[in-house]
C-alpha cells in the first residue's frame, strides 16, 4: 500500500492544511463471515497517506484485512473485528483523523447445548437440579421448553444468568419429560437436544399376576406357577408375603435378580393363601392386592370306614378328609345310602345290626376314587389257633401276641380288603382261676396286643387268655405256656448240688470202675441224713429212696421212703455206690467215698 503517495492536480499546486476526513462503512450491522468495506473520505484534499485504526491500534497488519488507499476491506469480517474504527490522513503539511465508526460484528447462533449439574437419580420432592444452556453467537437470548411446550410458570423454577440457567427446586413428578433450551439473536434461532432428568419416583400401582392364570386349577405336589410383581417407581425392590408373613426360605421358591418374579415348583398345600408383593424404594413402599391361587390337593391316605357307639347307638362313619376341594363321600349300610363331603355319619341301633352286615364307603375327588368296607362283628384273628402250646425253659423270654384281622362277611368285603374295628385288650393267667395280668409287660394298640414274660419262672406255667373287646362283643384267644426246667437248675439245694458234682468228678477221675447200684436196707445213718441218701452199708434187697422236695425259691427238704408216689411232682433219688476194684480197703484209712446218682422213682 502506498500511503505516502502525493496527489497533485497541477504542477503549480502547493498542499495546504488538511481538514477532517469522514469514515464510512458499507454495512451498519456487519455479520461475521461477510465482506465489509470502510472508506476514509478526504473530501478531495491532497493526501499523501491513509492509516486505519481499531481501538487506536493499527489494523492493516491483519491477514484478513486489506488496506488500499482510502479503503479498508475485511475479507471476511469476524467477530473479533468488532470495535471503534478511525482513519488518519496525512500530507507534507499536516495530518488529520476522521470520526469514529463503531462496528459490532454479529455472529449466528450455533452449538446450542444443555447440561445438568448431576447425573445421579433425583428423588422427587427431595432433590434439586441446575440445568445450563450454552451457545455460540452474539446477543444470544435463551428460553426453555418442557415436552415441546414453553416452561410453565412455577415457583420451583428459577432462571438465572440471562435465562441460560434453570434451577429446579425440588424436582417433581411433573418434571418427567424432555427439557430443551432455545438460543436466538437477530440472525437466527437454534434449539438444543432434549435432556431428560433421572427422576426417582415414588412407588405406585403395585400389581401381582400369575402364570398360569389364577383361574386354572393347580395341583399341589404336581404343578408349578410363576408369580410376577410390577410397579411404577424408581429403584424398586420387591418382597413377597404369604398369608401376611414373609415367605420362608424354601428350595421350592426361586427368585429372579430383583425379586420381581418368583417361581414355585412344585406347589404345596402350604401355598394356599393370599400372596402379596411389596415394592419399596427410598421414598415409600406399597403393597399389591391379594392373589389367591386356585390350589387343589388330594386327601391324605385312603378313605376310612369306622364305627363307635354309646349304649345302644352305633355311629357309622365314612371319612376321607384333607382334600381341596373336599372329597365327595357316599355311605352305604344295609339299604341306607347317604352322601356328603369329607365325612358322612349314619347312626343305627345296635339291635338292628346282624353278623353279616358291613359298612361300605366310596369317595371321589380330583379324578381319584377310593373304597373301603368294615364288617360289623366281634374281634377276629384269622389263622389264630387257640390253646397252642408255647414251650419255654425257665429263665427264657416268652412272647404271646394277638393281631386282629378282618374277615369278609359281605359282597364288598369279599372284593376289598376289609377294615377292622378297634378293640381293647386284657390278659389273664389261669392258676387255676383266671387272674388279670398287668404291668409294663403288655403293649397294646387298637388292633394288636403283646404279652412279654422276660424271665419265665415255674409259677408262670399254664394257660393264658387274651380278651379282645369291641362294639359288638368280646373274643378270647388262649395260649398254653409250657415251662420246663434247664438241665442244671438254677434253684438246686446244697445236697442236690453235692451229689451231682461228686458223681461227675468220680466219673472223670476213676477209669475202669464197676458201677453197682446198691439198694440199701432201711437204716438211717447220720451221713445219709445229712446228704439225703442211704448208707452204703445197708444190705442189698430192700429198695430205699431218698425223696427231695424243693419248692421254687425255697430250701430243699429230704425224706426216706421205700414206696415213692409217682403222682407227686417231686425229684426222687436212689442210692449209688462207686467202689475202686484195685483196692480192697480205702488207702490211708480214709473213709470210702460214696456217690449218688439221680434216679427217677417213677421208673423203678
Amino acid at each position: 500500500m502506498q500511503s505516502d503517495r502525493i496527489f497533485l492536480k497541477d504542477s503549480s499546486f502547493i498542499p495546504g492544511h488538511l481538514t477532517t476526513p469522514t469514515l464510512y462503512s458499507n454495512d451498519s450491522r456487519p455479520v461475521s463471515g461477510n465482506e465489509v468495506i470502510l472508506h476514509c473520505d478526504d473530501h478531495n484534499q491532497t493526501v499523501t497517506s491513509y492509516t486505519f485504526y481499531r481501538n487506536l491500534q493499527d489494523v492493516c497488519s491483519q491477514k484478513h484485512v486489506n488496506c488500499t488507499g482510502s479503503y479498508l476491506i475485511f475479507q471476511p469480517i469476524m467477530e473479533g473485528d468488532s470495535g471503534s474504527y478511525t482513519c488518519n490522513i496525512q500530507n507534507p503539511i499536516s495530518s488529520n483523523s476522521s470520526n469514529a465508526v463503531d462496528l459490532s460484528v454479529s455472529v449466528r447462533v450455533s452449538q446450542v447445548k444443555i447440561q445438568s449439574n448431576t447425573s445421579s437419580m433425583l428423588w422427587v420432592g427431595r432433590d434439586s437440579v441446575s440445568l445450563q444452556c450454552s451457545a455460540l453467537g452474539t446477543d444470544v437470548q435463551f428460553s426453555w421448553n418442557l415436552n415441546g411446550e414453553k416452561l410453565p410458570s412455577n415457583p420451583r423454577y428459577s432462571l438465572q444468568q440471562n435465562d441460560s440457567v434453570l434451577i429446579i427446586h425440588p424436582v417433581d413428578r411433573s418434571d418427567i419429560g424432555s427439557f430443551t433450551c432455545t438460543a436466538s439473536n437477530w440472525l437466527n434461532t437454534m434449539t438444543s437436544d432434549s435432556l431428560k432428568l433421572n427422576l426417582g419416583l415414588p412407588v405406585s400401582e403395585v400389581k401381582i399376576q400369575s402364570n398360569p392364570s389364577s383361574s386354572v386349577i393347580l395341583w399341589a405336589g404336581i404343578d408349578s406357577v410363576s408369580l410376577s410383581c410390577s410397579a411404577d417407581g424408581s429403584a424398586l425392590h420387591f418382597s413377597w408375603n404369604l398369608n401376611g408373613v414373609p415367605l420362608p426360605s424354601d428350595s421350592r421358591y426361586q427368585y429372579n435378580q430383583d425379586n420381581s418374579i418368583i417361581i414355585i415348583s412344585p406347589l404345596d398345600k402350604k401355598d394356599n393363601g393370599p400372596f402379596t408383593c411389596t415394592a419399596t424404594n427410598v421414598l415409600n413402599s406399597e403393597t399389591s392386592s391379594d392373589l389367591n391361587l386356585n390350589l387343589a390337593w388330594h386327601p391324605d391316605g385312603d378313605i376310612q370306614c369306622s364305627a363307635n357307639g354309646t349304649g345302644q347307638t352305633v355311629n357309622l362313619f365314612c371319612s376321607w378328609p384333607g382334600g381341596l376341594p373336599p372329597a365327595n363321600i357316599n355311605l352305604t349300610f344295609q339299604s341306607h345310602n347317604q352322601t356328603g363331603q369329607d365325612q358322612v355319619m349314619h347312626s343305627v341301633t345296635l339291635s338292628t345290626i346282624t353278623s353279616n352286615d358291613e359298612l361300605f364307603c366310596h369317595g371321589a375327588q380330583g379324578g381319584q376314587e377310593k373304597n373301603c368296607t368294615l364288617p360289623l362283628q366281634k374281634p377276629d384273628a384269622e389263622g389264630f389257633t387257640n390253646h397252642s402250646s408255647i414251650p419255654v425253659k425257665i429263665g427264657e423270654k416268652a412272647t404271646m401276641t394277638v393281631t386282629l384281622s378282618g374277615s369278609a362277611v359281605g359282597v364288598n368285603s369279599r372284593v376289598l380288603s376289609p377294615k377292622i374295628l378297634p378293640a381293647t385288650f386284657a390278659w389273664y393267667h389261669y392258676k387255676p382261676e383266671a387272674s388279670e395280668v398287668s404291668g409294663g409287660n403288655i403293649v397294646s394298640t387298637e388292633l394288636s396286643s403283646t404279652l412279654t414274660l422276660n424271665s419265665v419262672t415255674a409259677n408262670e406255667n399254664g394257660t393264658y387268655e387274651c380278651r379282645a373287646t369291641n362294639l359288638f362283643g368280646t373274643t378270647s384267644f388262649f395260649f398254653i405256656l409250657d415251662v420246663t426246667e434247664e438241665p442244671v437248675s438254677k434253684g438246686l439245694g446244697a445236697g442236690e448240688i453235692a451229689g451231682i458234682v461228686l458223681g461227675v468228678l468220680a466219673g472223670l477221675a476213676i477209669i475202669g470202675i464197676i458201677i453197682f447200684f446198691i439198694l440199701k436196707s432201711k437204716k438211717k445213718k447220720a451221713k445219709a441224713q445229712n446228704f439225703g441218701i442211704n448208707s452204703a452199708e445197708n444190705p442189698i434187697g430192700i429198695p430205699e429212696y431218698a425223696v427231695i422236695n424243693k419248692k421254687n425259691g425255697g430250701m430243699a427238704e429230704t425224706s426216706l421212703t421205700n414206696n415213692p408216689q409217682d403222682d407227686k411232682d417231686d425229684v426222687k433219688y436212689a442210692v449209688i455206690k462207686f467202689q475202686n476194684q484195685e483196692q480192697t480197703k480205702p488207702p490211708n484209712s480214709e473213709p470210702e467215698v460214696e456217690y449218688s446218682t439221680v434216679k427217677n422213682a417213677s421208673r423203678k
